[in-house]
């Protein structure tokens, strides 16, 4: 019997957050009910690179335009990756995880709609910017948003440039958002501009990031993981990079291996083969668990990484990929090998059936298993086979057609009889490759507040 295993239904996200709640419904975890200790708890447990907040208090009722509305606070929160609402919530112990909302579109709107300078909150109470409690400079960044609307509804071009290029230097826009907030003619003026604004502004990251790691002592992790096509090792980096909650780069097989890179802190190099993208000693740089001037290179320009964890997924193990690239010079090298392996913290070996730790035993040169650490690979499970997949299709293609029963002594007798083994590929494998795109681009909404 043909068996299809449905896809699991994947938790919201969202880089961009509002959360709007009572005060007399704040949740358990804020000691006092103030602004002050709201902030101070969704700081210590939620961790937001930017926030600004509100206390609306003067907010008249819809039904009753004599009576205001309860008290309430309203949160916006920017992350570095998407985050699970769901996960936000329970993080803060709210009970009610509808209050988290993602924000779907620009967020200079939700910043805006803080003190209702928004066009569809422009018949509300308007609040004075100064109560707006942010890590950041709030009044700065809300007269930009200004002067960016007013230049876009009249006259300058060269103002909404010089306003979104402020923004973008200063990290407070994305420069997919600074492209997004720039009209076609304007755009084409200022992408050289958006483009060396945006290198300088990795450059001040990457120093920061410099200066965090000198200070902590922490070394970069290399994680390896190798095996055969179709063992689900992409699948597994994925899943343990989403587990950090920080922005990740994936990096395939393209000619380009760094292209997009924009300073993200993990970096998961799948399916990577000895070639000449890239040369084995910039390999050995990149790697380098104490080495902090990392480039990567790259075909336009090479790229600064800020980079906490590799993870690498190869159908060869370290010692494989080391001597494809050296062939029968490998025992000459052999302290050359070491370079390599002494960089990475944790191997894995993958099959269809299990994951195992194993380390390298330079007496043998050859891998060994380390004992006890053998785990069932459920990851595959998940997996739609092609036979499975060709079936949806299929089923979808012809769904007007009617069934032809087959004769049984036709099918069901002959033991050998497969109808979907033409959707099976060459070596009779299938590799999960690739991931879901989440990103959306949708209108503005208004909070239910």
């Amino acid at each position: 019997m043909l068996t299809v295993v449905s896809k699991k239904k994947e938790a919201k996200k969202a880089i961009n957050v509002m959360y709007t709640q009572q005060f007399i419904h704040f949740p358990r975890t804020v000691k006092k009910k103030t602004l002050d200790s709201l902030l101070k708890t969704i700081r210590e447990r939620l961790e937001p690179i930017k926030y600004a907040a509100i206390i609306h208090d003067k907010d008249m009722s819809e039904d009753d335009s004599t009576k205001l509305v309860e008290k309430h606070v309203h949160v916006v929160m920017q992350f570095k990756s998407q985050r699970s609402l769901t996960n936000l919530a329970k993080l803060l112990e709210e009970p009610n995880g509808s209050m988290f909302e993602a924000w779907k579109g620009d967020v200079n709107n939700a910043y805006s709609y803080l003190v209702h300078q928004t066009t569809d909150a422009k018949d509300k109470f308007q609040y004075e910017p100064e109560i707006v409690k942010a890590n950041f400079d709030y009044i700065e960044l809300l007269n930009s948003i200004t002067k960016t609307v007013v230049a876009k509804s009249g006259s300058h071009d060269s103002q909404v440039i010089k306003d979104t290029l402020d923004l973008l230097g200063a990290g407070a826009i994305t420069k997919k958002e600074a492209e997004d907030n720039l009209t076609g003619a304007q755009y084409a003026r200022a992408r050289p501009q958006i483009e060396n604004v945006y290198k300088r502004y990795l450059e001040q990251e990457a120093e920061k990031w410099r200066i965090n790691k000198k200070e902590s002592g922490d070394s970069i992790t290399v994680i390896w993981l190798f095996g055969p096509a179709g063992s689900s090792k992409t699948r597994l980096a994925k899943h343990f990079a989403e587990s950090f909650e920080k922005p990740y780069f994936f990096s395939g097989s393209s000619n380009d291996a760094y292209q997009g890179y924009e300073g993200e802190n993990i970096v998961i190099w799948d399916d990577i083969r000895p070639n000449k993208k890239i040369q084995y000693d910039d390999l050995l740089r990149m790697l380098d668990p104490f080495g902090l001037e990392k480039m990567a290179p790259s075909r336009y320009q090479d790229k600064q990484l800020m980079v906490d964890t590799f993870i690498i997924t190869s159908i060869y193990n370290p010692l494989q990929f080391y001597q494809q690239i050296f062939g029968d010079m490998f025992f000459t090298k052999q302290d050359s090998f070491e370079q390599l392996n002494r960089r990475i913290k944790v191997t894995c070996k993958i099959d269809k059936e299990s994951y195992e730790l194993v380390r390298y035993e330079p007496t043998l040169r050859d891998y060994i298993v380390i004992p006890d650490t053998k785990k069932r690979n459920t990851l595959i499970e998940d997996a739609i086979s092609p036979a499975d997949d060709g079936l949806d299709i299929y089923n979808e293609l012809t769904d007007f057609a009617p069934i032809i029963t087959q004769e049984k002594d036709n099918v069901d007798d002959d033991p050998e009889y497969d109808p979907f083994a033409s959707f099976v590929d060459y070596n009779g494998t299938a590799e999960v490759r690739g991931g879901d795109n989440h990103g959306y681009n949708q209108p503005n909404h208004q909070p239910r507040y």
